[in-house]
């Protein structure tokens, strides 16, 4: 589950101007969302799973109810981010930010080899690649939370990542130093924090 103070560090991330709509496409049980609300920001959210939309509706609920909230979630739907159109991107003209932690794949019962964390990064990159390919407008901020593995000595991450996600036309940090990784001492995934803008 995605920390709430890593939900708060990613929104800040996207540095978001004051009628921002933040919006999560992978929004799980709903973490960003709550957050963006206490923050806030209105914002909206997807999933492609049924029990995912279940619990985000759930946990909103409870938030407004329990805490004075000013904003409002302003949709909250089934979907596969990967098949986003222009129109779930639209929110009467505001600008929106994606803040999202994208599908980390299957939990895992033993620490993999590093050709095993390896090849189960190479299945899930057409997720991240996919999503990235859908008409997101241009001048959108994005903070995406991506698995890793935080194997010792070497971490294996998708190496190649940054330079496919370049050629769809994002803007992306310079430097490799630029990207945040967090992962707990004896955490095997771990998330890769990549911060990009779409041209």
């Amino acid at each position: 589950m995605l920390p709430p103070k890593l939900a708060q560090i990613m929104i800040n991330l996207a540095n978001p101007e004051k009628d921002t709509v933040i919006y999560d496409p992978f929004c799980g049980s709903g973490t960003v969302l709550q957050e963006s609300l206490m923050m806030g920001f209105d914002t909206a959210g997807t999933d492609i799973s049924e029990k995912a939309v279940r619990d985000s509706k759930t946990n909103l609920e409870w938030v407004t109810k329990n805490f004075q909230i000013g904003k409002t979630c302003l949709k909250l739907e089934l979907k596969d981010a990967t098949k986003l159109t222009t129109s779930d991107y639209s929110f009467d003209g505001r600008k929106i930010a994606i803040v999202a932690e994208s599908y980390l794949g299957e939990p895992q019962k033993d620490i993999p080899t590093p050709e095993k964390a390896h090849e189960l990064l190479q299945k899930l990159e057409p997720i991240y690649l996919n999503f990235l390919k859908t008409p997101i407008p241009t001048g959108t901020r994005i903070v995406l939370a991506l698995p890793f593995f935080n194997l010792k000595p070497n971490p294996v991450y998708l190496e190649d990542l940054i330079y496919k996600v370049r050629e769809l036309g994002y803007i992306i940090p310079a430097h490799e130093s630029d990207i945040l990784y967090y992962a707990r001492r004896k955490q095997v995934v771990g998330r890769m924090i990549l911060r990009l803008t779409k041209q």
